[in-house]
């Protein structure tokens, strides 16, 4: 094991709990033929840098965040969904993020219209207001 994840590890472990680094057995993000469950997907499209923060929750219609639920809207490339509640997210930096539900997370990304070509298209009830994420990370 290498220093760099050694100490990443231990970094999830001291302050975060939800937070697992993947190890190389892990299969990669965002494979064709990827089961989407509860997750909103749409195909890449990055680099929005607003902000989000709260409580992840998934339920079996809907993953959303907040005391004002705001529905989370994912990337193909770089999210998949882990039956079942679990959605593994690729960082910009190439670190795996497990996203659970009722951790806490900041959401990097921007507040959208639904007038997306859906991947995988929100179920109906779930929330109005939509966030795609562009990067995930426990809040310090």
């Amino acid at each position: 094991m290498t220093a760099t994840r050694t100490l990443g590890l231990l970094i999830c472990a001291l302050f975060v709990g939800g937070c697992h680094v993947l190890g190389p057995t892990e299969p990669p993000v965002g494979e064709p033929e990827t089961e989407w469950g509860p997750l909103a997907v749409v195909e890449n499209t990055g680099g929005m840098e607003a902000l989000a923060e709260g409580i992840v929750r998934i339920d079996p219609d809907c993953v959303w965040i907040g005391h004002r639920p705001t529905l989370l809207v994912w990337d193909t490339d770089r999210t998949r969904w882990e039956p079942p509640g679990r959605i593994l997210f690729e960082r910009n930096d190439g670190e795996i993020v497990v996203i659970e539900n009722g951790r806490r997370f900041s959401m990097g990304g921007g507040y959208i219209q639904s007038n997306f070509e859906w991947v995988n298209a929100p179920n109906a009830g779930c929330p109005e207001s939509h966030f795609l994420v562009s990067d995930v990370s426990p809040p310090d």
